[in-house]
């Protein structure tokens, strides 16, 4: 890179000449491409309020691409680190977002990828395949790849080229903005209504349940008041709280999710208000908790009735004037936080009966929506079927052409103990293990195949139903119950409860 102050030079010239971000983002892959020689690179431009991939320049493919690469959020540096494909890790004033990255055909043949954003709502990709010259990055070129896109970044806004996305089909689509909105921060409301799509962030359904949820969080999502979900694992309360984060007016920051069943008692306390360096054995370093993450956003609180009551005290003390203390610190904070909660377990008996704060239950349930069970919502199970294998045929990068009737006709009359999260598990691993050019019985889990007992028993109530079900699966499984709760799609903790509820003993 003896030539790259030319070359930067020369860039710079263009750069203050380009007159729309698809200029910019067309002379970003010709400089890169010249000075740092990749054998492939590709610039890709993401809406990070409804994740969509605005638009892709590339250069040295010799194919058009047919799937377009996904991006989401993650909830915290473990999950994405299991994740198969790429992990960012952008900052964010006093947040950290984490991102997880998936381009279906260039998996694994990418060399480099750096991220960058563009006025805090929009992400830039810039990935480079291996050099021509089979030789590793040097430090120096790294160096200059970041230069790049930060002139890129600086470049867009003060050019007033702040992108007002106006989207074009096919590869060229290009970013224009009009002149009262240039060089401003665009606040977009993702849309609640709608099927499917990631616009209706996973609420997939029109059964007379999925409207009714549609309309409350419409109403409620603009109100800062506190919102308690009830339902069974698997429904999709989680995501029921990113739809109303999403509609709010806090949708600019990231949600921020705390599991309360995943901690022990010793460590929800931390968790959620940070600590100082020194406050107890292994505190190397100061952390931040959730609490100060989710300033001026929302905070959702899973699980909430695992919490144990000494937790709840702290936590209502927070919540009744947003002030808090580090572990082992003396300084005052405030937080400005909605809190959304959610839980499986009847939080009122559980208050009746002492295990529970009843004013932190009151407090918590200013509205409350229930999540439904899967088996209460008809035809919205081929609806997320189909949904689901969409979305696994792509990523797995099949070629498979629906359902065979029987295997449609099985999961229409499933029970699902599990909900939503286990037809999701039963379709994902259909796609991997199906052999044919279709979903068969045969690709389904062994007692699937055949759905004896579960689907015969129609006298049974739903205890008996379920009981059954997870008996198959533990005899299947050898009762292994890590591996059980997976085929289920509830938590393990959850099948230990049902376990103990329904004396289902080793087998």
């Amino acid at each position: 890179m003896n030539d790259s102050i030319s070359i930067l030079a020369d860039f710079s010239d263009k750069v203050l000449a380009a007159d729309s971000f698809s200029r910019l983002s067309s002379l970003l892959i010709e400089n890169v491409s010249k000075a740092m020689r990749p054998q492939y690179a590709s610039f890709m431009l993401f809406d990070l309020t409804s994740l969509e991939m605005l638009l892709e320049k590339r250069r040295g493919f010799a194919h058009k691409r047919s799937i377009p690469p996904t991006i989401e959020y993650c909830d915290d540096l473990e999950k994405c680190q299991s994740y198969h494909g790429a992990m960012f890790v952008l900052p964010d004033d006093d947040n950290v977002r984490f991102f997880r990255f998936f381009d279906p055909e260039e998996p694994h043949a990418c060399e480099l990828r750096l991220p960058f954003t563009l006025g805090g709502n929009y992400l830039g990709i810039v990935s480079l395949g291996r050099k021509k010259a089979s030789k590793e990055y040097s430090r120096q070129e790294l160096e200059y790849l970041q230069v790049i896109t930060n002139y890129v970044s600086t470049a867009t806004l003060a050019s007033q080229l702040s992108p007002s996305i106006s989207l074009a089909s096919g590869n060229d689509n290009h970013l224009a903005c009009s002149p009262s909105q240039c060089g401003q921060s665009l606040p977009i409301k993702p849309r609640i209504h709608g099927l499917p799509g990631k616009e209706n962030f996973g609420l997939i359904g029109e059964s007379p349940a999925m409207n009714m949820i549609r309309d409350v969080i419409a109403r409620v999502a603009g109100e800062d008041v506190p919102v308690l979900i009830t339902g069974e694992s698997g429904t999709g309360k989680e995501l029921i709280a990113r739809a109303i984060h999403a509609g709010s007016k806090r949708a600019g920051k990231p949600l921020v999710a705390m599991n309360c069943a995943a901690l022990p008692d010793s460590l929800v306390e931390s968790e959620l208000f940070g600590y100082e360096k020194g406050a107890f054995t292994g505190a190397m370093e100061q952390k931040k908790g959730k609490f100060e993450y989710a300033n001026h956003s929302t905070l959702f609180l899973d699980e909430i009735g695992d919490m144990s009551l000494s937790a709840q005290s702290k936590l209502l003390r927070v919540l009744q004037d947003g002030t808090f203390y580090r572990v082992g610190g003396n300084s005052s904070f405030f937080s400005d936080v909605r809190i959304i909660s959610a839980s499986n377990r009847d939080l009122l008996g559980l208050a009746m009966n002492k295990q529970f704060r009843e004013d932190l239950y009151y407090r918590l349930n200013v509205v409350q929506i229930e999540a439904p069970p899967l088996r209460q919502r008809g035809d919205d199970i081929q609806l997320l079927a189909e949904y689901y294998f969409d979305y696994f045929n792509r990523h797995y990068r099949k070629s498979l052409s629906g359902f065979s009737d029987e295997a449609m006709a099985w999961l229409m009359q499933h029970d699902y103990p599990g909900n939503v999260r286990e037809l999701k598990n039963i379709i994902e691993r259909a796609i991997i293990m199906e052999r044919g050019d279709r979903i068969t019985l045969a690709s389904f889990p062994k007692m699937s195949a055949v759905p004896s007992g579960v689907a015969s028993s129609k006298s049974a109530g739903l205890r008996d139903l379920e009981r059954e079900h997870i008996v198959a699966i533990m005899r299947e499984v050898n009762f292994n119950k890590s591996e059980a709760a997976r085929r289920l799609g509830i938590a393990r903790k959850t099948l230990r409860e049902k376990l103990q509820r329904y004396n289902i003993t080793q087998i």
